[in-house]
Formats: structure tokens, sequence, C-alpha cells
């Protein structure tokens, strides 16, 4: 099995942007259906997040061997740099938004999404003690309350997550317009945004919202994957892409990432598979071993999809164009975006 022995070496790499080249690589192994062709396989991993963890137990427990990858790992400054990353050729495969991904083939990047990855997005309204949303109201009085708040959210206005959280605060009788944005990063600038009384309210991961607990400093009173009308729950919100040259060189690289991350979803979503998760998370991906992670883990895992239907990515496609996510032009189809291995009939 693999172990994760990704090195800091950012003064001989190229690129100030990929902060550390390579790691123990696994060998391939066969599926079951004869041998096949290795393919070396990149992985891009930033700060360690429950996000990521896929990509770990996909490796430690020899779902990317099974299909033929010799896996390494590839440390990126953060999720952002990936996009560079990947065009100057140094990973693979990258893991983001759907808007960043779209983002990147309307630019003129020749991108494809290969295996699906969340449905929903597993983010929270966290506010700080003495603001004045009620934790137990209900989904009208809080996206009310929410009016004329400061909040802190990755990327500030422009960041990913606001648009739905724009779009539930609408649906619930809030006024988005009135909201004030401030970029905060996930983790120590959100709880020192907090903390500092700068913001009221940051749009947080799972991992500031249990520092935020522990610490104190407030309440989550919002899960915009299980508290958002239904029409919002159920849409893609991130995927894998890879280079269509990349695709051309390797013919089948498609069918077996998608198979690869296929079997790795569906052994992290078998409850008695949770122990496991936990000890390679902490012990390999280097996440902390707080008590509270194997909650926010099962919490995660359910959200993990990477075939969907077609009328699911359909709608997420319109939810991107209709919300202002991702530009109407250059045009952008659910054929010519998204490879077919991973769309369904449906």
């Amino acid at each position: 099995m693999m172990r994760k022995t990704i090195a800091t070496i950012a003064a001989l790499c190229a690129t100030v942007l990929v902060a550390a080249c390579g790691g123990q690589s696994t060998p391939p192994a066969g599926s079951g259906d004869g041998a096949k062709s290795t393919i070396q396989l990149r992985l891009p991993v930033a700060a360690p997040t429950s996000a990521t963890t896929p990509i770990f137990v996909g490796a430690e427990k020899g779902f990317f061997a099974e299909e033929g990858f010799q896996t390494s790992y590839v440390t990126v400054a953060s999720a952002a740099a990936m996009v560079p990353a990947i065009t100057a050729g140094q990973i693979d495969v990258m893991t983001a938004s759907l808007s960043t991904e779209i983002g990147m083939r309307q630019a003129g990047q020749d991108v494809q999404v290969i295996s699906g990855y969340t449905i929903g997005q597993n983010y929270f309204v966290f506010v700080r003690n003495g603001v004045n949303i009620p934790a137990n109201g209900t989904f009208e009085e809080k996206m009310k309350a929410l009016n004329g708040l400061r909040i802190g959210a990755q990327g500030g206005a422009e960041g990913t997550v606001v648009p739905l959280l724009k779009a539930v605060m609408k649906a619930g009788g809030g006024d988005p317009a009135t909201l004030q944005f401030a970029n905060m990063a996930f983790g120590g600038p959100q709880i020192a945004g907090l903390q500092g009384s700068q913001v009221d309210v940051v749009l947080a991961d799972d991992a500031t919202v249990s520092t935020g607990t522990n610490l104190g400093i407030g309440t989550s009173v919002f899960s915009l994957l299980k508290d958002s009308p239904p029409e919002y729950t159920g849409l893609l919100g991130s995927g894998v892409a890879a280079l269509s040259s990349t695709l051309t060189k390797y013919p089948d690289f498609n069918e077996r990432y998608f198979r690869a991350m296929d079997k790795t979803f569906k052994w992290m979503q078998d409850p008695a598979n949770m122990d496991e998760i936990v000890k390679i998370a902490t012990t390999v991906q280097g996440l902390p071993n707080t008590p509270d992670l194997p909650k926010r883990l099962a919490a995660f895992v359910p959200t993990l999809s990477a075939g969907n239907d077609k009328t699911t990515v359909q709608r997420s496609l319109d939810f991107l164009f209709e919300s202002g996510q991702v530009k109407p032009e250059p045009e952008v189809t659910v054929d010519q975006f998204f490879n077919p291995v991973m769309v369904m009939s449906g």
C-alpha cells in the first residue's frame, strides 16, 4: 500500500505554485480482467482537508493500482494552484468546483470532467457569539436574519459557494443584495475574522466549524448541504477534470480513473469501513485526529458520487449559468464538457 511521503522541495521546483513533487508510488496490479498498461498518475493535494480524503483512500486501498495507475502525490500551494499546475503539465487530474472547471474551458483550456465528486456543497453558516441568528429558528427566520451581515467567505463575493448561499437565502425570504463579503480562506483566517469581529458570519467548511466550536467562539446555524431547499441539495458541486491531451494520450484513462473513483466512493460509503477511513485520514493524509472527525467524515461520505444521471448534470449546469457563477458565453454543454463515462441515462 502507498504511504504518504510528500516532501516539500519548493526550492528545487521550477514553479512557486507547486510546493512539492512526487511521493512513494504504488505498483500496478490487475483488476481481474487482465493486466493493464501502467499509467503514471500525479494526484494534487493541498492542505489536509476531509474534501481530499478520498484521494488518499483510493491510493492506500489500492483502487488506483487495480486500474493500472502508478500514483504519486504533488502538493500544491492551494486549491486554486491546481489550475496552473494542470495547465503546466505538473499534475494529471484536478478536483475542483464545476464553476472553476467550466471557467477554464471557456478560457480556452481543453479540460473535460471525467468523474463526479460531490453532490451538494458541504459548507456551513457559522455565526460568532453575539450575532442574532436563531440556531433553532425556521428556515425563513434564519435567512432573513442574515440580511445586512458581514460574511467571511473563501474568495469573497466571487467565492464558489457564495452564489448557492444567495440563492438559498432568497428562497427563504432574505435579501442577498444586503450582504457584505470579505475574502477569508477557510481555517485560520476565518477563525481570526470571527475572533476580531471583522465579520459576523463565515461560510465555513467542516474543519473550520470544528475549530470554531471547540474554541467556543460561535455556532453553526445552517448546513447548505442538509438544510437547503431540495432543488439546491442535489446539484453536482465538484468533479474531477483532466486535459483532453491526457485523454488522447491514454484512450482508456477516463474509464480507468472513473472505475477507481467509483470503487473508492462505494468502499467509503460502507459504515463498516469508517474506522479505517479515519486511520488513513489521520496517519497517511495528516488530518488532525479530533474527536469529531468520524462524525465529519460520516456527513461528507454520502455526498460522494462518481457517476451522475444526465438530468442532474444538466440541472447543475443550468444553475451555474442562472446564478452567474459562469459566463453565458462561450456555451458549454453537457455532451462536450462531461465525459460520457460519468453521465448515466436518466
